[in-house]
């Protein structure tokens, strides 16, 4: 989980905004592909990415844009602390929360094992949604 606060923005609506995310990877800039998008006309589609990593929250630039963190220009990966402020375009997000979440592992073939047995029409549905899954991936790729 990846927490953060707004100490300034160039939309109103995120002024002081908390903003979490329950992912180890956080994508931001104005590309819709991001998980955070600005309209800031002096950011990347994807500007950067902050990310867990062994324990640890890393800052990685992926645009020739400016950054800086507490004040001091950077480029490429680096470390981040609680209390860290990274500043990019018109914007400046202080670091407020990192934390590895763990979730229990599941047995995806015991749970579908069991769903069909309790009701057989399932393994059509869950079929139909495959292909259909397999079809929007391969649209997808070929229009990228």
């Amino acid at each position: 989980m990846i927490s953060f606060r707004f100490v300034e923005s160039v939309d109103s609506d995120y002024q002081d905004f908390v903003f979490k995310n329950y992912y180890d990877e956080l994508l931001v800039g104005r590309s819709r592909r991001c998980h955070l998008v600005l309209e800031d006309p002096d950011i990347s589609p994807i500007h950067f990415k902050i990310f867990i990593e062994n324990d640890n929250l890393l800052v990685a630039t992926m645009s020739d844009e400016k950054m800086h963190i507490n004040g001091k220009k950077f480029k490429g990966t680096k470390k981040l602390n609680l209390g860290d402020k990274v500043t990019f375009g018109a914007n400046q997000i202080e670091i407020i929360e990192f934390k590895t979440l763990s979730f229990p592992s599941l047995d995806l073939e015991k749970l579908y094992e069991d769903a069909v047995n309790k009701s057989p029409e399932l393994e059509n549905i869950i079929s139909l949604l495959e292909r259909e899954l397999l079809y929007l991936e391969s649209k997808q790729n070929v229009q990228e």
